[in-house]
């Protein structure tokens, strides 16, 4: 029924939503291997948010792949004044999105203390960015993880994330 109000706008989710139907496309798929070099297959992918002083993921062996490789995109949104934005460029309010080597030495399964040094050889940290997509070829026994988003970060980080099964373009 039309009741002659404006219809309300879309949540934020929702807008996502529609972006992961995207990353699914054939096209977007088409663009990933023409960035990529690789031939990217069977996708899986989320909408999420990580609130301040809430959310995180950890680093575990069940985000390890079986896969040789692995693609994964992931589109960042985050507040965008400039000042916010040095904040999650500095890395100081967490958000960022980081891929570690497995070791196999590790039978906990999960990182509860991660922290980078100059001995972080094989350690990949990509900080959350307002309207970025980032792309990582990981390889099968790379765990990856969102690092907790302070209390002090500006702004949710959202995020649409998307893994695809891949292959070098060439690769038999």
């Amino acid at each position: 029924e039309d009741s002659g109000q404006p219809a309300a706008p879309p949540t934020v989710g929702a807008l996502l939503e529609e972006v992961r139907r995207v990353m699914h496309s054939a096209p977007f798929v088409q663009l990933m291997s023409a960035l990529s070099g690789q031939t990217p297959s069977h996708c899986s992918s989320e909408v999420r948010r990580f609130r301040p002083g809430l959310d995180y993921t950890l680093a575990h062996t069940g985000t390890v792949r079986a896969a040789p490789e692995t693609l994964d995109a992931t589109l960042c949104f985050v507040a965008a004044a400039p000042a916010e934005l040095a904040l999650w460029d500095s890395g100081d309010v967490g958000g960022f999105e980081c891929h570690v080597a497995s070791s196999s030495e590790d039978e906990h399964g999960a990182a509860e203390v991660y922290k980078a040094d100059e001995s972080s050889a094989g350690v990949t940290s990509i900080h959350a960015a307002c309207n970025a997509l980032s792309l990582v070829a990981r390889e099968a026994d790379t765990m990856k993880f969102i690092k907790y988003v302070s209390f002090a970060a500006p702004s949710s980080r959202w995020d649409v994330a998307a893994e695809y099964t891949a292959r070098r373009d060439g690769a038999e």
